[in-house]
């Protein structure tokens, strides 16, 4: 099939086209917020070095961590009921959104106040480093404006107001790189701790604007909150569950950093980590901003059934992610020569490596997540990421003695696992198409995308990598054609 064809295929169809606007003004603003990001990172880096950076790391985990206790899961809340009920029946839309907004200002009061008043026990007792403990206290702030951002950034999604927002996470972007470059150059980790509690502000502050303007415009009523109270069952049944879910995330990877830290050169070791975490992070989050449009339009019984929809769900994130960053997993010297003299050797190509396949999973696991999520199975996803977070912790205990290397590789193993233990929940209960799960093409898929680590290890030559970069990578866009456009799905024993 020609791209020709392709293209005439989506024009012809009003959820193609649909899905191809709002999936490009999603990925257009991820892009370029999280790419502003990644560059003022690489300017903080650079002037930190790794230590320094460590801190940094260890000061933005830790608010992150505690913020997820409390967002209590209301994005995806917020999100998949205001998609499915803003039009149909705007009342309830507005029950849920005003109980999400409630909850999320009263959680975001108590973690703050908790990080707040006990930064000094935990900069000296956990985490090794008493003179970040003002650092902490600082950073309560950012926690307290992402608690309340949850539930906003949620909300545009499921208005599906994506043009809108991309121009959010540009604005966001520009402010937040500014602040941190300004910051870090006038008064180094403290300074790019400020820079970071203004980013985190101006995002809470324009999209509070933002939700606002979209309550008019889809005349959702303000309602008190003896209204809402019907609605506290949906924090059972659907916040509940995501909230343990994303509860389980960042405390797990804190409590492993937290590992690493108090090992020798522990803060050196996390400052070379989180360069490539970075990385990882943006490309996880612009895999995020691909997916945003796909959980209202599997949500909405008008499209959830359409086939071809199930299988871009899975297809598009993994594709996204894999296809940009595979010249970066078989050549990691790129992002060492970017990172500068501070960030070489042997040591930074093997974490970076290991880190890029581990984004690769993610992303690939970001389709299986929305696909729970859209069939309000939200406790299975809590309990796939129970499994992955006990084995984080195990694994982490074992391998951060090997500093950076092993919480990496801790990272892949704990993901990978998990992913395949949910296989057989997916073709069980027929969520996903199998060929996604369970083909050919996906094995090849994912031999190609391991293999580089293999090299990395045996320092094969650039001349060996090349070609091979340019086989495989040729191989991986046919496979994914084939996933999409063959209509029968490979053979898969039952």
């Amino acid at each position: 099939m020609s791209l020709m064809n392709i293209i005439s295929k989506i024009k012809a169809s009003e959820l193609g086209v649909k899905l191809l606007s709002s999936t490009l003004w999603s990925l257009l603003g991820g892009v370029l917020a999280r790419g502003l990001a990644f560059i003022s990172f690489i300017i903080v880096a650079r002037i930190l070095g790794k230590e320094s950076l460590g801190q940094l790391a260890i000061i933005q985990s830790t608010a992150i961590m505690i913020s997820s206790f409390a967002a209590f899961g209301l994005a995806i809340t917020a999100s998949k009921h205001i998609a499915e009920f803003r039009t149909v029946d705007p009342f309830r839309a507005g029950k849920i959104l005003k109980l999400s907004m409630m909850v999320s200002t009263v959680s975001g009061l108590i973690f703050s106040a908790l990080l707040f008043f006990n930064s000094q026990w935990l900069a000296s007792n956990v985490l090794a480093a008493p003179e970040i403990s003002q650092l902490l206290q600082l950073s309560s702030l950012m926690l307290f404006f992402l608690a309340l951002d949850g539930a906003q950034s949620g909300a545009l999604v499921g208005f599906e107001v994506f043009k809108l927002t991309a121009k959010l996470n540009l604005y966001k972007g520009l402010v937040t790189f500014i602040a941190l470059v300004v910051g870090v150059y006038i008064d180094g980790v403290r300074g790019a701790t400020v820079g970071l509690v203004i980013g985190s502000f101006v995002g809470w502050l324009q999209n509070n604007i933002a939700v606002k303007k979209q309550i008019k415009k889809f005349k959702i009523p303000m309602v008190s909150f003896s209204e809402c109270k019907s609605e506290i069952v949906m924090l059972w049944k659907f916040s509940l569950p995501s909230a343990i879910s994303g509860v389980l995330i960042a405390p797990t990877v804190w409590l492993c950093s937290t590992m690493l830290v108090n090992e020798p050169n522990g803060y050196q070791e996390l400052g070379l980590y989180d360069v490539s975490n970075r990385l990882y992070q943006m490309m996880v989050f612009v895999g995020v901003a691909i997916g945003a449009p796909l959980l209202p339009m599997l949500a909405n019984e008008k499209t959830a059934s359409n086939k071809k929809l199930k299988k871009f769900n899975i297809i598009v994130t993994w594709m996204a992610g894999l296809i940009p960053l595979y010249p970066l997993i078989v050549f990691p010297e790129i992002i060492q020569w970017i990172f500068g003299e501070k960030y070489s050797g042997s040591e930074m190509l093997k974490v970076t490596t290991l880190m890029l396949v581990a984004s690769c999973v993610v992303l690939y696991k970001q389709g299986l997540a929305r696909a729970l999520a859209a069939n309000n199975l939200m406790w299975w996803g809590t309990l796939s990421n129970l499994f992955w977070a006990i084995t984080m912790i195990g694994a982490a205990s074992y391998l951060v003695s090997y500093g950076a290397i092993g919480l990496a590789l801790t990272v892949l193993i704990s993901y990978a696992l998990n992913t395949i233990v949910v296989i057989p929940l997916y073709v069980s209960k027929n969520l996903v198409p199998r060929s996604t799960l369970i083909s050919y093409e996906s094995m090849v898929i994912w031999s190609l995308t391991l293999i580089p680590i293999y090299m990395i290890w045996n320092d094969y030559s650039i001349l060996i990598k090349a070609a091979y970069l340019a086989i495989s990578i040729s191989v991986i866009c046919y496979c994914f054609y084939r996933l999409y456009f063959n209509d029968k799905d490979i053979y898969v024993p039952e």
